[in-house]
Order: structure tokens, then C-alpha cells, then sequence
């Protein structure tokens, strides 16, 4: 059984402004732990449907972005090295 869990979380601004807005947590037993622990530390979408009277979670983790360049390749592409590369030839 998984419960959904609400919070209130209070901020204070400059001393005086009182901001609030709800948390909700789901609390997993520990028959599923090792079913989440790849996903731990990852970012992972999530979609929520209702339907009739059933809530349906889904969470993907989300695609891993790789950088373009490098740093070891960052060098030769930089307009200081094709300048160089010029001069030598």
C-alpha cells in the first residue's frame, strides 16, 4: 500500500511575507526498494492520469544529454588552433 502524503511548506520573505504552498510524497514499502534503485539520483518525468477511480503514475527517467564536444577535442575546433593550423602549412 502506497499513501500520498501532504505537507504545507511555509516560507518567510524579508521577515514579514508568510508564502505557502502544499508538498505531496508518496512513501514506497519496502518490497519495492529494489525496484527503485536504479532510479535513484536521476530525473525522471512523470506523467498522472485519472481514470474512474483509479490514479495512474508513470515515471520515466529522462533521456541523458550528452555535451557536443569534449574537452579534449574543444581545442582543435577553437578559432585559435585552425589559426595556427594555417600558419604551419
Amino acid at each position: 500500500m502506497v499513501r500520498i502524503q501532504e505537507r504545507l511548506v511555509k516560507k518567510r520573505y524579508y521577515g514579514k511575507a508568510m508564502y505557502q504552498y502544499p508538498v505531496y510524497s508518496l512513501n514506497f514499502p519496502k518490497k519495492f526498494h529494489e525496484l527503485l534503485q536504479p532510479f535513484l539520483d536521476e530525473d525522471l518525468q512523470t506523467d498522472v492520469e485519472r481514470k474512474s477511480n483509479t490514479l495512474i503514475i508513470t515515471l520515466t527517467p529522462k533521456p541523458t544529454e550528452k555535451p557536443f564536444l569534449n574537452k579534449k577535442n574543444a581545442n582543435l575546433h577553437s578559432a585559435k588552433s585552425r589559426k595556427n593550423s594555417g600558419d604551419q602549412e
